[in-house]
């Protein structure tokens, strides 16, 4: 299966007068996003997240090209499989991303099992990634203002049990 679907499900900018910006794990989100922050920003940092599980962009990036990565089962589907061949999204992430971060699965279910509990809110794996980012202090919080999509809420109840 391939995925067009960038690894950002969390967008952090840094300038001096702007607070980090948030944008869902979609790529047509995040790729917008990045490209108006940068538009808009002077300094902008971008931080994407992907799941170990499935990392196309960490992997394509690294051998500057688009390649074929092995996929294992993820809670964050949404972020799962491979890159399209011909995605726009490849690129506008090399130009505009400035790092990307992998979580676990074992971090997702913290990240979720948190959300329940803390926020009484309900985000599938995808959706809870950036989350799980910044409370495995892969993406460092505690020096700036942090805003955090949390998109979906499409988790099978067993999981959800299973998480919780």
């Amino acid at each position: 299966m391939a995925r067009t679907a960038a690894p950002c499900s969390y967008l952090r900018i840094h300038t001096p007068t702007s607070s980090p910006v948030p944008a869902p794990s979609d790529s047509r989100y995040s790729s917008g996003i990045a490209i108006a922050v940068n538009a808009l920003s002077t300094r902008p940092t971008v931080v994407g997240v992907e799941v170990e599980a499935s990392s196309p962009f960490t992997q394509s990036l690294a051998a500057g090209r688009i390649v074929t990565i092995e996929v294992r089962p993820t809670l964050a589907d949404g972020l799962s499989g491979n890159l399209d061949p011909n995605t726009v999204t490849f690129d506008i992430v090399r130009r505009l991303v400035g790092r990307i971060v992998l979580v676990s699965e074992r971090q997702l279910e913290g990240a979720i099992a948190g959300i329940v509990r803390e926020e009484r809110l309900i985000a599938e794996g995808a959706g809870a990634a950036a989350a799980a980012a910044v409370l495995s202090g892969a993406v460092e919080s505690r020096s700036r203002r942090t805003a955090v999509i949390l998109s979906g809420a499409n988790i099978d109840l067993d999981t959800l049990k299973k998480v919780i």
